[in-house]
C-alpha cells in the first residue's frame, strides 16, 4: 500500500516507497509525525534539490535532484548525513548542529571541497536548513533546500580575471588609446 504523501518523485520516490520502513528507526510511514509526512510529499515532487535529516542519527531522505548532488555518494537513503558527506563533515557539522538546536540557517555561497568525479572539487551552494519541530516544540529533524551555484561562481571569477587582464593591457598601452 502506498501512502498518498509518498506519491511521485521519480527514482527516489520509488526507492522511498519500497524501503523496508517497518524495520527502520523511522518505523512504518503511516505512523510518522505529520511534519515528516508533509515534507516528504513536498520534497518528492519538488524540482529543487532537497533532503530531510531526521532523528538523533540525522538519517537522510532526499529527492532525485539531490541524488545528482550526491554523485558517487548515492544511494544514501537512511544513512547518517555526516557519514555520507565525511569529506565535508567539518564544514557542515556546525551548521547542522545549529539547525538541530532550533536555528534556521541560510547561506548564499558556501564553498565546499567535495569528492566528485573521482577527485576533490571546489563546489558552491546556496541553501537553507530549517529546523522541523514536533508537536511539543522539540526539533525532530532538519529540512534543506539547496541550489548548486558552482558554475555561476566559477564563471563570475573568470569574468573578473578577464576584466583585470584587460585593465592591465589598457594601462600598459596609453598610446593605443590616444
Amino acid at each position: 500500500m502506498t501512502l498518498q504523501f509518498m506519491a511521485g518523485g521519480g527514482a527516489m520516490g520509488r526507492a522511498i516507497r519500497s524501503h523496508p520502513w517497518a524495520d527502520s528507526a523511522f518505523g512504518a510511514p503511516a505512523q510518522w509525525p505529520a511534519p515528516l509526512k508533509t515534507l516528504v510529499g513536498v520534497m518528492l515532487n519538488a524540482q529543487q534539490p532537497m533532503f530531510i535529516a531526521w532523528g538523533p542519527e540525522q538519517r537522510i531522505i532526499y529527492n532525485d535532484n539531490y541524488a545528482e548532488i550526491l554523485g558517487g555518494h548515492h544511494p544514501a537513503l537512511m544513512q547518517p548525513l555526516l557519514d555520507v558527506w565525511s569529506e565535508i563533515r567539518g564544514d557542515i557539522q556546525p551548521i547542522l548542529e545549529r539547525a538541530y538546536a532550533g536555528e534556521p540557517i541560510a547561506m548564499n555561497d558556501l564553498e565546499l571541497q567535495m569528492q566528485r568525479n573521482g577527485r576533490a572539487e571546489e563546489t558552491h551552494f546556496s541553501f537553507f536548513y530549517a529546523p522541523v519541530r514536533g508537536d511539543g516544540g522539540d526539533v525532530l529533524g532538519v529540512f534543506c533546500a539547496c541550489t548548486e551555484t558552482t558554475q555561476e561562481v566559477l564563471a563570475r571569477r573568470e569574468r573578473v580575471t578577464e576584466l583585470d587582464r584587460l585593465r592591465e593591457m589598457f594601462a600598459a598601452s596609453p598610446s593605443f588609446v590616444a
